[in-house]
């Protein structure tokens, strides 16, 4: 049986890599790229009432020594960091206190990125993860737009493989958007922030995702969000690998009926434009029935 890295070979991933021009100090440059907010300085954005202000990098957080940011969102802040004794590099999200509740998964899979340890010290509560060296996909279309299609299918098969892990352990992740998918320089996807898919009714009410790649349910019911939503936002990223641009959108946020369709815009084999569309249809019973379906229908399209 063919390993994740044989199937890549035939992917000319370091010519992209090389096309993007990625500086030596990539981590940087994304942090600055995706918030308006200055860097560096002694704190990255104000604290929101009630919250600890984060770090600046020099800290020392339990066994870890932060050293430069690498990305911010509405549950946090990453660093790059590393272990004072071990000298080891990790990738450190610290958490908003509105965002805790949620107990990290731990997914031991090849395209999943790998939770190393949760932790709180002081005011901060934080995951360990590993550091991921090679960039997401976000900054890739930023810089390349649309990639080729027999990149995107591999990029949509090992996500797809990661999903179906995190279902196995009764997980969604529910925020499956092309800034949590790291490529790394050796060819293989990674998911990432799966360690913050709630474990709980509760906490699923209050996990929507991101508006852009979200499904409808995730909105108007997200308690009742199963795998298929997941497969409506693998769709929606999909579509924008595919096109480079997002597909419009009707006053609610799903895209209409005669614009899930990626070949509008892109040079698409009839197979994949007609899953992209399957994937991101507004009813989850119009979706893919399964992961295996997904990826069968995925492999087909080697």
């Amino acid at each position: 049986m063919p390993t994740m890295i044989d199937e890549l070979r035939d992917l000319d991933l370091r010519a992209i890599f090389a096309s993007l021009r990625l500086s030596a100090d990539l981590p940087r440059e994304i942090f600055a790229r995706r918030s308006t907010r200055r860097l560096p300085g002694a704190v990255i954005e104000p604290a929101r009432v009630g919250e600890p202000e984060l770090p600046p990098p020099g800290y020392v957080l339990g066994t870890y020594r932060l050293e430069r940011a690498i990305g911010i969102g509405g549950c946090g802040a990453v660093y790059r960091a590393r272990h004072v004794v071990l000298d080891n590099v990790v990738a450190i999200k610290l958490m908003r206190p509105s965002v805790v509740r949620s107990r990290p998964a731990r997914i031991d899979h090849p395209n999943v990125v790998r939770v190393i340890d949760v932790a709180t010290t002081g005011a901060h509560t934080y995951i360990v993860m590993e550091h991921v060296d090679g960039p997401d996909l976000s900054v890739m279309l930023r810089r390349k737009g649309a990639l080729p299609p027999k990149v995107v299918v591999r990029v949509l098969r090992h996500v797809a493989a990661a999903l179906a892990a995190g279902l196995a352990e009764r997980l969604i992740h529910r925020d499956v958007k092309p800034s949590n998918i790291l490529l790394t320089r050796a060819g293989i996807t990674k998911l990432a922030d799966f360690g913050l898919a709630p474990t709980s009714a509760a906490d699923a009410a209050a996990v929507i995702g991101t508006a852009t790649y979200g499904a409808p349910e995730q909105v108007s019911d997200p308690q009742r969000v199963d795998f298929r939503s997941d497969i409506y936002s693998l769709g929606i990223t999909a579509y924008h690998a595919l096109t480079g641009r997002l597909p419009p959108e009707t006053p609610g946020g799903t895209p209409r009926d005669r614009d899930r369709a990626p070949s509008q815009f892109a040079v698409v084999p009839v197979a994949l434009d007609d899953l992209v569309v399957a994937a991101t249809a507004p009813r989850p019973s119009d979706r893919p029935a399964s992961y295996e379906s997904l990826e069968a229908a995925l492999r087909a399209l080697r």
